[in-house]
C-alpha cells in the first residue's frame, strides 16, 4: 500500500522528481521532471545527469554528491543549470537526498527539480540594470546604512561598494544637511509619502560635496528603495543663475526707463522673458502681469499707433535691424501718454529673435513739441533748451545754418565750429553700425530733402572730440516753403543712444560670458558648440574635446581662501587663452572645471596641445592676494567627434569619462577616450 501511495505522489508531483542511480543515471523519472527537461522518461533513462548539466555547475553538484555519499550532509539543495533538449537553458532549484540499502550501503539517490527560470531571469535583468544604469540606486534599511549600492555611487562620490555600506550614510552627510536628513528618512521609515526633490550634500573620497536629489519609496521588510541623482552642476547653475539675476537688476534699476527682454516668434507665442520694475511707474502693470500675458501691453496702445508698432516689430524681426518707436499708451486710470520704445534685437532658435530694448515715457517731451509747433518764436526761444541736439541744415549746401546748444554739447563743438560747416565735408568722421563710412548721399539731412520726407532714428556713431566714438540716433525733417515742392532745408535733430547701446552689449555679455573667468558660459559654449558640430557633419571634419578639472581645488580654497581660488581660475583660463587657438572655443562648465572645443583637430594633435598646457599649469607659480605661493595641477580628459556621435552631450560624456580616468591615474594626467 505505501509503495502504490509513494508511486502515485512521484509519478503526479507538481515538480519534477527522479530516482538517480550512484553513477549519475536515471532510474526513474516522473511526467514533471520530462517536461521541465524537453525529454521523454525512455530518453532520459539512456543518459546521465551530467550530460544535461550546465558545465559550469557540474563540479558544484559532484561535489555535493561526495559530500552526500560521504555521510558528510544527509541532503543538499542547490540551484543549477540543466541544458533542455532543444538548446536552451533551464534553471533549476534541486533537492538530493540519498537512500541506502537495509545494511547501510547507498543504494540510490531521490532527486527533485523545480523549474526556476523566469525567477532567474528576473533576477539577472534586474541585476543587469541596478548596475548599468547611471542612476544611484541603492537599498537603505531602517538603520540608515546602505544595503546594497550600484556602481554609480562610486562613479560619483569616488568611495567603494565596500565603503559605503560600512558607514551609516550620515557619517557622508554635509554637517549643515545632517538634521534635514534625518528628519526625512523617519517620516519615510513611518510611511508617509517622501518629499519631492530632496536634495542634500555628500562627501566625496576627494573631500569635495556632491548635490544628490532622492526619490524614495519604502516597500517590504522596513527597507528604503532608493533612486538618486547628481545634481551638483544644476545647483551651480541655479545659484550663477540667482547671482546674474542681482547684478542684471542693479543695472537696470538706474536706467531712465522700463528694461525689457521680449521674445518674438514669426509663429507661435511670443513673450516677455524680463520686464524691469519700473515698468509700473510708466505703464501701471506690475512686471508680473506683463510676464504672464505680453497682451496686456499691447492692449493699451492706442489704436492709431498700433499697426506701426505691429509692423517696425515684424519689419525690424525680420531684418535684425534697431528698432525704433514712438506712440502712445491709453492706461487704465484714463491717462494717455507717449513713449518712446528702443530695441536690440539678437537671432535665437526657431526663427525666432531677443529683444532687448529700453521704453521711456516721453510724454513731457512730446507734449514740449506740440506747443513749439504752434509757434515759431516760442519753436526759436525753446530749441536751445531741449536735451537733443538740433541743426538746420541747407538744400543747397549741405551748411549748417542753425544749431541749439545741446546740439553744440552732444557733437563737442562750439556754434562756432558748427555754423558754416557743410554735411558734404568728410571730417565728420561718421559711420554706420557695421563701421562702414557713411557718405554725405545717406546722411539723414541730405535723404530727406532729396525724397522729401522725414527720416527717422537712424543710428550712426561719430567720433566726437576728447569723448571718441559716440552713437547717435538721428531723424530728419524737410522743410517747404509755402507751395513749393522742393525742401529749402531740413532739421536734423538728435540725441546720445551709447548708454543704450552699451546696456544691451553688457547682457549679452553677461549672457554669453563667465564673468570671473573670462571664459564662455556653459549655456553660450553649447550654443557654439551646436553650430560647431552642425560644421563638422555638413563637411564631414572632426573636432576634439577636452574637459580640464583642477585638481584637489576644494584644499586650494580650504588653505588659502576662496580669493586665492578664483586667482587659481583666472590663471588657468589666461593659460589656455595663451596656449590655444583663436579659434579654439573655451568654456566654464561648471565650479573648476573648464571645456574646450578645438575646431579640426585630431586626438593625437589635441593631446600634445593638452599635455603642454598641463605642464604650464603645474609649472604656474601663481601668487594670491596676501602673497602666498600656489602650485596647481590639472587632469585632462580627451575624446574626438565620431561619425556615431550626433549630440555635443555625447562627445562630452565620452571625454568626462576620460577625465574621470586621469583623476583615478592619479590626476596630472592627460587621458584620451576613443568612442
Amino acid at each position: 500500500m505505501q509503495d502504490k501511495l509513494f508511486e502515485s505522489a512521484f509519478e503526479y508531483a507538481a515538480i519534477g522528481m527522479a530516482l538517480v542511480g550512484l553513477d549519475g543515471r536515471w532510474l526513474k523519472t516522473n511526467a514533471a521532471l520530462c517536461e521541465i527537461l524537453g525529454y521523454s522518461e525512455p530518453e532520459l533513462l539512456e543518459i546521465d545527469f551530467q550530460t544535461l548539466t550546465h558545465p559550469d555547475d557540474l563540479n558544484a553538484d559532484l561535489q555535493h554528491l561526495h559530500d552526500l555519499l560521504a555521510g558528510r550532509v544527509t541532503n543538499y539543495q542547490m540551484e543549477k543549470r540543466y541544458i533542455h533538449k532543444n538548446g536552451p537553458i533551464i534553471w533549476g532549484l534541486l533537492s538530493v537526498s540519498l537512500v541506502n540499502d537495509d545494511d547501510g550501503s547507498p543504494k540510490f539517490f531521490i532527486s527533485q527539480v523545480q523549474d526556476i527560470t523566469a525567477r532567474k531571469i528576473a533576477e539577472i535583468e534586474r541585476n543587469a540594470f541596478f548596475t548599468q544604469t547611471v542612476d544611484m540606486l541603492a537599498i537603505v534599511d531602517h538603520e540608515n546604512r546602505l544595503v546594497e549600492a550600484n556602481p554609480a555611487w562610486t562613479k560619483v562620490l569616488g568611495w567603494s561598494s565596500e565603503e559605503l555600506i560600512s558607514r551609516p550614510l550620515m557619517d557622508f552627510l554635509h554637517p549643515d544637511d545632517v538634521e534635514k536628513t534625518q528628519i526625512e528618512a523617519n517620516r519615510i521609515h513611518a510611511g508617509e509619502n517622501p518629499t519631492p526633490g530632496f536634495c542634500n550634500r555628500y562627501l566625496t573620497k576627494d573631500l569635495e560635496y556632491r548635490w544628490l536629489e532622492w526619490s524614495t519609496s519604502e516597500f517590504y521588510d522596513n527597507k528604503v528603495y532608493c533612486c538618486v541623482r547628481n545634481v551638483t552642476q544644476r545647483v551651480q547653475a541655479d545659484e550663477a543663475l540667482k547671482l546674474s539675476e542681482l547684478r542684471f537688476q542693479d543695472l537696470t534699476a538706474n536706467v531712465p526707463g522700463m528694461v525689457y527682454q521680449f521674445e518674438w516668434f514669426p509663429v507661435g507665442k511670443s513673450r516677455f522673458t524680463y520686464v524691469s520694475p519700473k515698468v509700473i511707474d510708466i505703464m501701471g502693470l506690475p512686471p508680473s502681469e506683463l510676464l504672464a500675458d505680453p497682451n496686456a501691453a499691447i492692449e493699451l496702445i492706442h489704436p492709431e499707433d498700433l499697426p506701426a508698432y505691429l509692423s517696425t516689430l515684424k519689419e525690424c524681426s525680420n531684418q535684425l535691424s534697431y528698432r525704433y518707436w514712438e506712440g502712445r499708451y491709453v492706461l487704465q486710470d484714463g491717462r494717455t501718454i507717449w513713449t518712446s520704445l528702443s530695441a536690440m534685437p539678437r537671432q535665437i532658435a526657431d526663427g525666432g529673435v531677443l529683444w532687448t530694448g529700453l521704453l521711456q515715457d516721453i510724454t513731457e517731451q512730446k507734449l514740449l513739441n506740440e506747443k513749439i509747433a504752434k509757434s515759431e518764436n516760442l519753436y526759436r526761444s525753446l530749441i536751445t533748451s531741449l536735451s537733443e541736439g538740433v541743426m538746420l541744415i541747407s538744400a543747397e549746401d549741405g551748411e549748417v545754418q542753425a544749431c541749439n546748444q545741446s546740439a553744440q554739447k552732444i557733437l563737442g563743438l562750439t556754434e562756432e565750429q558748427l555754423v558754416g560747416r557743410s554735411a558734404r565735408n568728410n571730417n565728420w568722421n561718421i559711420i554706420h553700425e557695421n563701421g562702414n563710412a557713411l557718405s554725405y548721399t545717406e546722411t539723414p539731412s541730405y535723404l530727406a530733402i532729396t525724397s522729401g520726407k522725414s527720416i527717422q532714428n537712424r543710428i550712426l556713431g561719430i567720433e566726437i572730440p576728447g569723448r571718441g566714438l559716440r552713437w547717435l540716433s538721428f531723424s530728419a525733417e524737410p522743410l517747404f516753403k509755402n507751395e513749393e515742392a522742393q525742401p529749402y532745408a531740413a532739421v536734423t535733430s538728435f540725441f546720445d543712444v551709447t548708454d543704450v547701446k552699451e546696456l544691451t552689449q553688457k547682457l549679452e555679455y553677461q549672457a554669453h560670458v563667465d564673468f570671473l573667468t573670462g571664459a564662455y558660459s556653459r549655456g553660450y559654449f553649447y550654443e557654439l558648440a551646436n553650430i560647431e558640430l552642425s560644421r563638422a557633419k555638413r563637411y564631414d571634419k572632426t573636432f576634439s574635446l577636452m574637459l580640464l578639472d583642477i585638481d584637489y581645488f576644494k584644499k586650494i580654497n580650504d588653505q588659502y581662501g576662496h580669493d586665492a581660488g578664483d586667482v587659481a581660475l583666472k590663471k588657468l583660463v589666461v593659460i589656455l587663452k595663451d596656449t590655444l587657438r583663436d579659434l579654439d572655443i573655451i568654456g566654464r562648465f561648471g565650479g573648476e572645471e573648464f571645456i574646450v572645443l578645438l575646431p579640426q583637430a585630431s586626438i593625437e594633435n589635441t593631446k600634445i596641445i593638452a599635455e603642454r598646457i598641463r605642464r604650464l599649469v603645474s609649472n604656474e607659480a601663481i601668487w594670491d592676494p596676501s602673497g602666498h605661493l600656489i602650485k596647481m595641477t590639472i587632469s585632462i580628459g580627451i575624446a574626438e567627434l565620431d561619425p556615431a556621435i550626433s549630440t555635443i552631450d555625447a562627445i562630452i560624456k565620452i571625454a568626462d569619462n576620460a577625465l574621470y580616468q586621469a583623476k583615478e591615474g592619479g590626476r596630472n594626467q592627460v587621458f584620451c577616450q576613443v568612442a
